[in-house]
């Protein structure tokens, strides 16, 4: 515990030295935005050390919203006032095999973290994902069954994504949404145009979303 302890908040006081200070990091009404990965598999007293790594950043002053990768169907509903704002990477785990019809599982799982965060004065942040293949890493784990499906399909579950959208606590004229991935070419997620899919994926985005 006390290596995961000491990794957590050097890597963390290693962000807020680098990074923060630049004009380009992404803020929410000046507070540094910063994202922990699959923090629904951390377990012991991470939310005591989550809270000191809070504190070394406010000592070089800066406030981090910090955003926990907790949404899951394991519901670990009680991780979620550790945090800023709680979200996902994916919430795909093997099945159903199809964008749209992972779209129609999605509204329960996101309507009960969505009220739960929103009773603990927290944002909620949905995501999408219009297909996934890890075959890439099958040399290391079994793979999951491919997720795939045809630009209708990514649309349809990114329409609802937005019915789950929350307005942020610090700025109520935003929204905020996720979709994985923009370049990830090796699982399959991206939205990026290529010549397999051209630019049917990232056009759905401003169709559902708008644009600016």
């Amino acid at each position: 515990m006390f290596r995961f302890e000491f990794c957590l908040t050097e890597d963390m006081d290693h962000i807020a030295d680098t990074y923060f200070n630049n004009e380009n990091y992404f803020k929410i009404d000046g507070r540094p935005v910063l994202w922990i990965y699959i923090a629904r598999d951390y377990a012991g007293p991470y939310k005591e050390i989550i809270k000191q790594a809070r504190k070394n950043m406010l000592e070089r002053g800066y406030d981090v919203y910090l955003v926990g990768d907790l949404v899951f169907w394991n519901y670990r509903l009680g991780g979620i006032n550790a945090f800023d704002a709680v979200s996902l990477y994916t919430a795909y785990g093997g099945r159903p095999q199809n964008t749209a019809r992972l779209a129609e599982r999605l509204k329960f799982l996101y309507l009960v973290w969505r009220v739960a965060s929103q009773l603990q004065g927290r944002d909620f942040i949905p995501a999408g994902i219009p297909a996934f293949d890890d075959s890439c890493l099958a040399s290391e784990r079994k793979p999951l069954a491919a997720l795939s499906g045809n630009s209708q399909d990514f649309q349809y579950q990114l329409k609802i994504v937005s019915s789950f959208l929350d307005t942020v606590n610090i700025a109520p004229e935003f929204n905020q949404v996720t979709i994985a991935t923009f370049n990830e070419h090796q699982e399959g997620s991206s939205i990026e145009p290529t010549e397999e899919w051209g630019y049917d994926r990232i056009e759905q985005i401003p169709l559902v979303f708008g644009s600016q």
